[in-house]
């Protein structure tokens, strides 16, 4: 007898939530990254994104290959990306589930760093036994920018990593 079928029904929720979170985290990682491969696993091949919904600049693009083309590209406009997923909402009903993420970019472009608030809401589907987002509505909801700048070194690593170049010189 396996574990799993002394699961209960609560325990096969929370199993099937984790999994959608780290379909989440995985469009995360692979949009900071710019891992098309990794990006590739969150869409369903008929997904549905819009983009930008409620502003001036909304727009919507179909099918997982032009998305992922789309989001691949747009990443390369930004010297550092970072995106944190905050929170999530998950109901699941069946083979779908609706979510809704609340995260923060920073984004480096030229001499622009762009901290904005989003919302992504999604509709997963299951497909295979692997869940894909096959509808997504990311809204961004604040946004502030400032000058971006180097990482700050503390001194204690500046003088190590000069001791390491002089020893390797020597």
């Amino acid at each position: 007898m396996s574990a799993r079928s002394n699961a209960k029904p609560d325990d096969e929720n929370l199993l099937e939530e984790l999994r959608i979170q780290r379909k989440l985290s995985t469009y995360f990682y692979a949009l900071d990254a710019r891992d098309r491969a990794a990006l590739e696993t969150v869409f369903a091949h008929d997904v549905t994104v819009q983009y930008h919904t409620g502003t001036d600049g909304q727009f919507t693009q179909e099918g997982a290959k032009t998305i992922v083309d789309y989001l691949i590209n747009n990443m390369g406009n930004y010297r550092c990306r970072t995106h944190v997923g905050a929170n999530s909402h998950v109901a699941i009903d069946g083979v779908k589930a609706a979510t809704t993420t609340h995260a923060v970019a920073t984004l480096w472009k030229g001499e622009r760093l762009v901290v904005r608030g989003l919302r992504y809401v999604d509709e997963f589907v299951r497909i295979d036994g692997d869940w894909r987002i096959r509808t997504r509505k990311h809204a961004p909801l604040w946004q502030f920018d400032t000058q971006p700048s180097e990482p700050d070194i503390p001194a204690p690593a500046l003088a190590l990593a000069a001791a390491q170049r002089a020893g390797k010189a020597g």
